[in-house]
């Protein structure tokens, strides 16, 4: 419980295969069961999949994607 009334959970994971620290995590009671309850996934595990998911460079496809079929959507809505 903290003092603020704040709760949440914080992951800090390598952004590169380059880059060499371990993943970081910070649960307050209420975000640890959001997590387990709502996400159904173990705290650490969350954090490995999010780390590959940054690794692997995946974020930027689906980035560079969304991107187009935006572009594309909306120039087929000024037709």
């Amino acid at each position: 419980m903290s003092r603020t009334g704040i709760e949440g959970f914080y992951i800090a994971v390598r952004g590169s295969v380059e880059d060499y620290h371990e993943p970081k995590l910070f649960f307050s009671d209420k975000g640890l069961r959001f997590v387990k309850d709502v996400l159904e996934i173990e705290p650490h595990q969350l954090a490995l999949k999010f780390e590959a998911w940054c690794v692997s460079g995946l974020g930027k496809i689906e980035f560079f994607l969304a991107t187009e079929l935006n572009s594309t959507y909306y120039v087929v809505q000024t037709k």
